[in-house]
């Protein structure tokens, strides 16, 4: 039995079911989620796990450039020495290691 859907990525569970092996090695060798519905409505979305992990550092790494804009929105700044302290590095050994 073939997938019926538009998108081909669209599943119904009770097909999942039927087809979970298949379908879980399709997720290792594409990088689009499944999408699981029940009684017509989207239920679940199931990713591989390499693509939850690179999904999670995108987002990590988002929240970090929003809190760093915001800081620097509200004059948080750190001048290069500041920076260079807090990391426990001088000025001629961050320019020799260039």
């Amino acid at each position: 039995m073939g997938i019926s859907t538009i998108s081909g990525r669209i599943i119904p569970i009770s097909e999942f079911k039927q087809r979970s092996a298949d379908l879980v090695k399709r997720l290792h060798s594409e990088r689009d989620p499944l999408i699981l519905t029940q009684n017509g409505r989207a239920a679940a979305v199931l990713v591989s796990p390499e693509e939850y992990d690179r999904l999670t550092r995108r987002e990590e790494y988002l929240e970090a450039v929003a809190a760093g804009v915001a800081q620097a929105d509200s004059g948080q700044l750190l001048t290069t020495s500041q920076v260079l302290d807090t990391l426990g590095l001088s000025e001629k050994e961050v320019n020799s290691a260039g």
